[in-house]
């Protein structure tokens, strides 16, 4: 069913008390397999599983994908349908990322600040902290961080 979803107990930072935590939804999963059948050009299997999801999400297959009405980047639109779907889970920024849509998804500022040869030198990830290094020697900083500090 595609609302089960996978779960592991572990002590709530909120509350401090032990409670369920969701790790995956099936949504998540079907969404992320059809992301990657468009990179594999397999757009039909890509849509079955977007139809899947919008049919379960909206209770009827009216909201289907069809390229006429929708146009054909069809990997942008699951990003979107991921997008509503997974609100507030904490996976917009790693979508954002894995599909290159920095430029577009981002704030101006980002858009505006940061070269392709910044984002392949590791700006949109945080900067390892100091003291990792203290304890591991043979660690290196991304390129991008180690021109900052």
């Amino acid at each position: 069913e595609i609302t089960t979803r996978l779960v592991g107990s572990e002590m709530c930072k909120e509350t401090g008390f032990a409670c369920d935590h969701i790790i995956y939804r099936l949504a998540d999963l079907i969404l992320l397999r059809a992301e990657c059948y468009t990179r594999i050009n397999k757009n039909d299997l890509a849509a079955k599983d977007l139809n899947r999801i919008r049919e379960r999400a909206y209770g009827n297959r009216s909201h289907d994908y069809n390229a006429a009405t929708e146009g054909n980047n069809l990997r942008y639109i699951i990003f979107k349908e991921r997008e509503k779907e997974l609100l507030w889970e904490g996976k917009r920024w790693y979508d954002i990322v894995r599909n290159g849509y920095w430029k577009t998804e981002l704030s101006k500022f980002h858009a505006t600040q940061m070269t392709q040869q910044d984002v392949d030198n590791g700006a949109l990830y945080m900067p390892v902290g100091y003291p990792a290094f203290n304890e591991n020697s043979l660690m290196t900083q991304n390129k991008y961080w180690q021109a900052r500090y």
